[in-house]
């Protein structure tokens, strides 16, 4: 990773009170980021199965739209046994991109077939159709989770 990128990122983790890391994400020492972590799981159990949403498109919904990354390290902080269906949350391009020593992408993209989502491998990486599987969601439910 660039150096101005890394430092870009991790000026963002020290804004939502992200610091160190473990070998499961970072380490949380804010209240804030607890909640922004919640907020990811409450969207994340919002998507259907059959469906994904991407990072970004998280992030956004909790207001914070450049965050997706926090977003990816809400994911990894979560346990084995976790009910928050983590798989159907891809990056924006389609593509499976799951950097965890829990989970491999080949497990998200068995996740994801089991559901019914067609995935296929192409260019070292697992791919999703994102214009066909991408969830919406609603305007309703984007004002209830706020409350």
């Amino acid at each position: 990773m660039h150096r101005p990128v890394a430092q870009w990122l991790e000026h963002q983790a020290y804004t939502l009170g992200v610091h160190g890391s473990s070998p499961c994400g970072p380490t949380i020492k804010s209240r804030r980021v607890m909640n922004f972590y919640q907020k990811v799981y409450v969207w994340a159990r919002k998507i259907p199965k059959g469906k994904v949403a991407t990072y970004g498109q998280i992030a956004t919904l909790i207001t914070t739209p450049r965050a997706a990354q926090i977003v990816g390290f809400a994911l990894r902080a979560l346990p084995k046994d976790t009910d928050v269906p983590w798989q159907r949350i891809i990056n924006s391009h389609g593509r499976i991109s799951i950097q965890n020593p829990k989970w491999p992408q080949s497990e998200q993209a068995r996740l994801l077939r089991k559901e019914g989502v067609p995935v296929i491998f192409r260019e070292s990486a697992f791919w999703i159709d994102i214009k066909k599987y991408l969830y919406h969601f609603s305007a309703s439910a984007k004002i209830s989770i706020k409350k």
